[in-house]
Order: C-alpha cells, then sequence, then structure tokens
C-alpha cells in the first residue's frame, strides 16, 4: 500500500513538474513576440517621416534600400 501510494505521489509530481516546463515555455514564447513585435513597431515609427501611421513607397524604399 504504502508503495504504491509512494508510486502515485512521485507520477503526480512528474505530471507537475512536465505542466510547469510547459506553461514556462509557452510564456517565454509569449514574451518573445512581444518584444520582436515592439521593436518592429519603434523600426516602423522611426520610418515614418510624415508621421501618418503610414508607410509610403518612398519611406519603403529607403527601408529595403539598405
Amino acid at each position: 500500500m504504502l508503495l504504491s501510494a509512494l508510486t502515485v505521489l512521485n507520477m503526480l509530481i512528474g505530471v507537475l513538474c512536465e505542466v510547469v516546463s510547459a506553461v514556462a515555455d509557452a510564456e517565454k514564447e509569449t514574451m518573445v513576440v512581444s518584444f520582436v513585435k515592439q521593436k518592429l513597431i519603434d523600426v516602423l515609427e522611426e520610418i515614418d517621416e510624415d508621421k501618418t501611421g503610414l508607410i509610403t513607397k518612398r519611406e519603403f524604399e529607403k527601408i529595403t534600400s539598405v
């Protein structure tokens, strides 16, 4: 009886560790996506010379000529 209880307890601990690991990976991916999105927005705002929120053909060509 004691052995089966310890086995079940170890299985539950293993499942808990797996769930925590999966949640940490998901959070890390969310943070990376958010970081990249913010950097891209910063670059696009910097390139938008007339501050209209739109990228003109000339501004786009400026990006691609680098």
